[in-house]
């Protein structure tokens, strides 16, 4: 089982629905994450999945009810290794879980059993009746209280304040976000500036976007006011693939993504 988005397709009697599947490894500034590889826990998820009368497709398809899976990855300093699930449609949240680990030795085997044990708890049914609506910190919560992290969110605190950002569809068509009025917050939480900071600041990168069948962003091209170096580029790519899944039932191409520092 290969590929960076698993599609899923579950019977339900007469009714027919669908699903994509998507690991978002959150690694701005204001985490410590360990470099994940998506499809891994994309796998386990699948697997999982697929044991519940899944079956995997490619992409999305349109004028189906789709659920959308989304994994948040994360690690706040001084904090615990965690992993946030949620499942939607276009109507809402349906299900939402969480799973930490207090003790691990390596951080990405940890990551991994995390997903396995969302994987266990898994619903075999999704009741589309039942609507959760989480905020941004019952997603990305920090699990502990310590002096070491709340210096480190101090700091970074700091710097998101100062980051600006605006996302323009074609056409004027705006896509809803999973987290309500959340998307400026969220972006700033994935942003990762380091060794830009200074170039950045009073101007902006324009990122030119697209949603695949996938139901992901796509990076198309990078615009920037100074020459990015290769890591930087990478940074970038990161920075687009922590983006969850878009409620769409076809590709929306010309999205304009800029991000900078007042």
């Amino acid at each position: 089982m290969k590929g960076t988005t698993a599609i899923l397709l579950l019977l339900f009697g007469f009714y027919t629905s669908f699903a994509t599947n998507k690991a978002n490894v959150l690694r701005g500034e204001s985490f410590v994450t360990v470099n994940t590889i998506p499809e891994e826990i994309e796998i386990i998820i699948s697997q999982a999945l697929t044991k519940k009368g899944f079956q995997i497709l490619k992409d999305v398809l349109p004028n189906e009810e789709i659920f959308y899976v989304d994994l948040f990855v994360f690690q706040f300093p001084a904090d615990y290794p965690t992993i946030t699930i949620t499942i939607r449609t276009t109507k809402g949240i349906h299900f939402i879980d969480k799973e930490r680990i207090k003790i691990f030795g390596d951080r990405n085997s940890a990551n991994l059993k995390l997903a396995s044990r969302l994987a266990e708890r898994l619903p075999d049914n999704i009741d589309t009746n039942i609507f959760f609506k989480p905020t941004f910190n019952d997603i990305l919560s920090n699990n502990r209280i310590s002096i070491i992290g709340l210096s480190s969110n101090a700091i970074t605190k700091g710097y998101r304040s100062n980051y600006s950002t605006s996302i323009k569809w074609s056409d004027n068509t705006i896509t809803d976000f999973i987290i309500p009025n959340e998307f400026d917050n969220y972006v700033a939480y994935i942003s990762n500036y380091q060794g830009i900071r200074k170039q950045l600041r009073g101007t902006v990168i324009k990122l030119k976007l697209k949603i695949n069948l996938g139901a992901k962003f796509e990076l198309v091209d990078i615009v920037s006011p100074f020459d990015l170096t290769e890591k930087q580029k990478g940074m970038i790519q990161e920075f687009i693939n922590s983006f969850p899944l878009w409620t769409i039932d076809k590709p929306i191409d010309n999205i304009e993504l800029d991000f900078g520092i007042k």
